[in-house]
């Protein structure tokens, strides 16, 4: 019958589309911890030429704005008909909270260490991941079973064992600093899924810059300190990985439920540490090695029983 072919040829075509838009959600999740996980490095070599995490959270969200914003302006004069008015606009306040949880949540990340080790910030940071599936199986957007429990808290072991070295420095107030962020970006997750139904990846990451920009001004007035000549390349290079990775991050929550990006992103301080032995000469010990391998085999062996769509 023809209606019946041309409802096949329907069907299939949606079948590829999902299928596309899985895997280049997943690829986009990848990029954002690969681009992420060579920040660290970067920023260390920036902070031993005199700067300093908050000159180079300012210097990150003016960059991007600025590049994207530029990039933008381009596409609205001289393709048009790729960016829609009505596209850019979306919902102003849902993007108005997300920019600043996920402003506050990076600038308590930077604060909280100092008070605590980076080893323990980023712990409890990653704790967000399972945070995330809490609620998506309170929400019923995933099926609560035992092994995916078991497979989560096998990553976050993992980076337990792949960050908690030498010697560690706890404090109450740091640990709530990190804990903080960590709940700030399980909410920016879970929000910028939403409105990246609403709006395009580059807009909403302009948008947010903005925002985060208007917030760490008043906190960097006193405190930015532009690192001596050497510090320069890090400094650009760590803000080039920035823009790559904030964008692959919204345009991944565009086509994956929150809870597949965030477990995908486990994979960012593994990265931290193989470009820390590569750049910094810094040898993971037996332990780290143990680590990393947790965190890929969880990855390896929950990539199937995590939903692949967006979950409205």
């Amino acid at each position: 019958m023809p209606g019946n072919d041309r409802a096949l040829r329907l069907a299939t075509g949606i079948f590829r589309l999902s299928r596309y838009r899985h895997r280049s959600g997943v690829l986009f999740a990848v990029a954002t911890a690969l681009f992420l996980g060579a920040i660290t490095t970067q920023a260390k070599f920036v902070y031993q030429y005199g700067g300093n995490a908050l000159t180079l959270m300012t210097v990150r969200f003016a960059a991007t704005a600025i590049v994207i914003g530029l990039i933008l302006l381009l596409l609205r004069c001289f393709a048009k008909s790729r960016v829609r008015a009505d596209a850019l606009q979306g919902d102003f306040w849902l993007t108005l909270i997300t920019g600043v949880t996920w402003s506050v949540a990076m600038i308590c990340y930077l604060m909280s260490v100092q008070y605590i080790s980076v080893s323990i910030a980023a712990l409890v940071l990653f704790t967000f991941p399972l945070m995330i599936l809490l609620v998506s199986v309170l929400r019923q957007t995933i099926a609560f079973t035992w092994t995916l429990l078991a497979l989560f808290s096998l990553a976050f072991v993992g980076l337990g064992f792949a960050m908690l070295s030498g010697q560690l420095v706890s404090n109450p107030m740091g640990i709530a600093l990190a804990l903080t962020a960590a709940v700030g970006a399980a909410i920016t997750f879970f929000l910028g899924a939403k409105i990246s139904q609403q709006v395009d990846p580059l807009t909403l990451v302009f948008q947010v810059s903005v925002i985060g920009l208007v917030l760490v001004l008043p906190l960097v007035w006193h405190q930015f300190r532009i690192p001596d000549a050497p510090g320069y390349l890090p400094l650009a290079g760590a803000t080039g990985c920035y823009i790559f990775a904030i964008v692959c991050q919204f345009s991944a929550l565009g086509r994956l439920a929150p809870a597949l990006v965030a477990f995908i992103l486990n994979l960012e301080p593994v990265m931290s540490i193989l470009a820390a032995s590569i750049w910094l000469n810094e040898s993971p010990g037996v332990l780290q090695w143990l680590g990393m391998a947790m965190v890929f085999t969880a990855l390896m062996l929950s990539s199937k029983m995590l939903p692949g769509e967006t979950a409205n």
